[in-house]
Parts: C-alpha cells; sequence; structure tokens
C-alpha cells in the first residue's frame, strides 16, 4: 500500500451540476493523504446547496409515494377481510 501512495496520484474530478470540483491529493511526508488536503469547506458547503436545491422537489414525492404504499395496503386489508 506504500508503494501505491508514493507512486504517481492522479488528480480527480467529480461533477456536481455544471460545477466541476478537482481535487488533487496533496501528500504528507510519511506518504499518507489527509482528508482535510482535499475536502473543503466550499466542496461541502456546494453539495449541500445541491441536496437542499433537491428538497422541494423530493419530499412531495416521497410523502406521495409513501400515502399511495399505505392507502393501497388499507385496500388489500379491507378487500381480503370482506
Amino acid at each position: 500500500m506504500k508503494g501505491f501512495l508514493k507512486s504517481k496520484v492522479l488528480p480527480v474530478a467529480m461533477g456536481v451540476g455544471s460545477t466541476m470540483l478537482f481535487a488533487v491529493p496533496a501528500l504528507a511526508a510519511d506518504g499518507t493523504t489527509s482528508l482535510s488536503t482535499i475536502v473543503t469547506s466550499d466542496m461541502i458547503k456546494g453539495v449541500f446547496d445541491q441536496v437542499y436545491g433537491l428538497l422541494p422537489t423530493l419530499l412531495p414525492a416521497i410523502v406521495g409515494f409513501i400515502a399511495l404504499r399505505k392507502g393501497w395496503s388499507f385496500l388489500k386489508g379491507e378487500i381480503y377481510s370482506a
């Protein structure tokens, strides 16, 4: 594993919406990579902004799906007990 960390480290690109995030790991003196050198607070803020943007779309869909399952289960129970 140490040989792998000392070898060539390629940059990682991840697309978030229309924004591309690039993270180039910085190797410490002992050959390890710290997560705090790769992930910054701006990256995390970008992820949370995207999640908050999806909430108005996802919450009604989730609630509607649960309501349909409950309603279908109720109808099946009433039909079987009749």
